[in-house]
């Protein structure tokens, strides 16, 4: 099972503090985690909702971020896509001001 690719999301997740910032926008921990989950997907190998199940149990991640993935699952991920879609303005704009601080 893969793990290298995955730390390296994880510790970029955690640096761009992404877990304070969706849990102010209202989103609650297992969101959070499958959020996780699917962004690290797109930025190892990028997959759709349903092939990013199979990638899931290829990997480490899942175990990480204690979530289990099965088949049914694919409505909760279309669900976590929509509901970042819906937040990508704040979402934005708090990294594009985290990003002034920095320099």
């Amino acid at each position: 099972m893969e793990l290298g690719p995955e730390l390296v999301a994880l510790k970029a997740w955690e640096e761009l503090r992404f877990p304070p910032m969706l849990e102010a926008l209202g989103m609650n921990p297992n969101f959070i985690a499958t959020a996780q989950l699917m962004v690290s997907n797109r930025l190892i190998e990028p997959l759709s909702e349903w092939a990013l199940i199979d990638w899931s149990h290829r990997t480490k991640l899942p175990e990480l971020l204690d979530i289990r993935l099965t088949k049914t699952a694919k409505d909760r991920l279309y669900r976590t896509s929509d509901d970042l879609m819906a937040l990508r303005k704040d979402i934005e704009s708090t990294l594009r001001q985290r990003e002034r601080d920095l320099f």
